[in-house]
């Protein structure tokens, strides 16, 4: 059905080329119907085009409405993939010039979504400011469409760790108006909203139930995207629990399905899904040259660094580790974006810290970890989920020599990674707590040393883990 949109869309513009303005109006609306016929049918690329062309049409002439509609259109992709250009600000500025300041749902919109474009340019302060007025005014109009871009907008800008049981309010509210909204996209969008966070917080049970509900409304809205983005949460919820050889065949499954759809960035995805199913198999060896190609590609600030620098480590390349742990670490690693993979580059430099003994870079890399010490390691939007943050911090404290937080941190990680039935992770902070044990030196934690041991051996063993069945061996010829 796009592809057939998008086709008449474009038959029309293509006789009104030469027409006056007396078609104007037709013009515009053929154009916003082929940029959001193709942004649903998964070409980002022509969309954005499509929405662009509209809205300078719709600028040149005055025509408010039309440039208000083009100019938001034109974000749109930009949310989905996480890119945002000088455009995207420019089209907005001039369409909100265009409008007088009086209360209308293309106000609230276009307001709250130049909030979200300009957000590092503006103080944070600034676009939650900018973001609170055009809710407010969405609120007065009574607008339910408008209300849910406006607070959809609020739940992205700020995704720090501190805020997120006011985004899981936010995902409430916004899955409850777009429940009543005949547009299956942004329904897809709010469950996917609200995943994201609940599975932060160990809500495993609501996070199966939002996939189930999307896998058919991604089916019968064939909108590309989502029928990807669904099949690659699969993946994160069988990395949790352990089913490596199953998510594997999922993750390029995913990845096969979202390059038939046009969609992009699957590459990355599937990387990062089989970096963490082959580390656990004890198969990284094979997979670094793969992260330096994305270094190579990508540049020197590429998010693939700290997973570049943790293989170096687990396959016994300390030298290299270090080389790389110390490009990262500079300026007290303000490297490290506040984006979505924040916290998972945090981890990954925690075990790398770890491996090589840097008690110095332990504390900060602890302070930039502590705000995420109750959730679970959740890569990306719902990439993959690693268990619980708390096993992280509970190693560089043991890095440090503070013993005593350190068993504070691995007594929460595994009761969150029992809570959650996450037993690779579990087998992971298990090994961890008896590690931290072993090197505190109290006689009587033997028994509990054997104890965690054990449950972990066990675990592994039977989730095929290769290369924490050897650090386990390690640990017990060490005792």
């Amino acid at each position: 059905a796009y592809r057939e949109a998008v086709a008449h869309a474009r038959a029309g513009i293509e006789i009104l080329a030469g027409d006056t303005n007396d078609e104007l109006g037709l013009r515009l609306d053929l154009g916003l119907l082929l940029g959001d016929a193709s942004l649903r049918g998964g070409n980002a690329v022509d969309s954005m085009v499509a929405f662009r062309e509209t809205a300078e049409l719709a600028l040149e002439h005055d025509a408010q409405e039309a440039a208000a509609k083009a100019a938001i259109g034109y974000t749109q992709p930009g949310w989905r993939y996480n890119v945002i250009d000088a455009t995207t600000i420019d089209l907005l500025r001039r369409s909100l010039a265009l409008l007088d300041e009086s209360d209308s749902d293309l106000r609230a919109r276009l307001l709250a979504n130049f909030a979200r474009a300009t957000q590092g340019t503006e103080s944070e302060d600034d676009s939650l400011a900018m973001v609170a007025e055009a809710t407010a005014m969405a609120r007065r109009l009574e607008n339910p469409r408008a209300l849910v871009d406006c607070l959809r907008i609020r739940f992205n800008i700020d995704r720090g760790p501190e805020s997120i049981h006011e985004r899981l309010a936010l995902a409430d509210e916004i899955l409850h108006l777009t429940r009543n909204l005949d547009d299956k996209a942004l329904l897809m969008e709010s469950l996917a909203f609200s995943l994201y966070d609940r599975l932060a917080t160990g809500d495993i049970a609501s996070c199966e139930n939002s996939l189930e509900e999307m896998r058919p409304i991604a089916a019968e809205a064939a909108d590309p995207f989502y029928v990807y983005h669904e099949a690659t949460m699969r993946v994160a919820l069988l990395i949790l629990r352990g089913a490596f050889d199953e998510a594997e065949r999922c993750a390029v499954e995913a990845m096969q399905t979202g390059k038939e759809l046009g969609v992009t960035q699957v590459d990355g995805v599937m990387g990062l899904q089989i970096f963490t199913v082959r580390r656990e198999q004890g198969r990284l060896a094979q997979f670094a040259p793969v992260i330096r190609a994305f270094l190579d590609r990508e540049g020197a600030d590429s998010s693939w660094r700290p997973g570049l620098t943790l293989a170096c480590a687990d396959v016994g390349d300390l030298e290299e580790a270090r080389k790389q742990f110390d490009i990262i670490a500079e300026d007290n690693f303000s490297a490290i974006a506040q984006d979505s993979l924040r916290q998972t580059c945090l981890c990954y430099l925690a075990e790398v810290c770890d491996a090589l003994g840097d008690a110095e870079r332990a504390e900060a890399l602890y302070d930039m970890l502590l705000p995420y010490a109750e959730l679970v390691l959740v890569v990306g939007n719902a990439t993959a989920c690693l268990g619980s943050s708390a096993r992280y911090l509970g190693q560089l404290a043991a890095v440090m020599g503070r013993f005593d937080e350190a068993g504070q941190h691995f007594e929460f990680a595994g009761d969150l990674n029992r809570r959650t039935a996450a037993a690779p992770w579990l087998a992971h902070s298990n090994h961890e707590f008896a590690r931290m044990l072993i090197r505190r030196g109290d006689a009587g934690d033997r028994g509990r040393i054997l104890d965690l041991l054990a449950e972990a051996e066990q675990n592994a063993r039977e989730l095929g883990m290769a290369y924490l069945l050897g650090k386990l061996g390690a640990v017990r010829d060490a005792l």
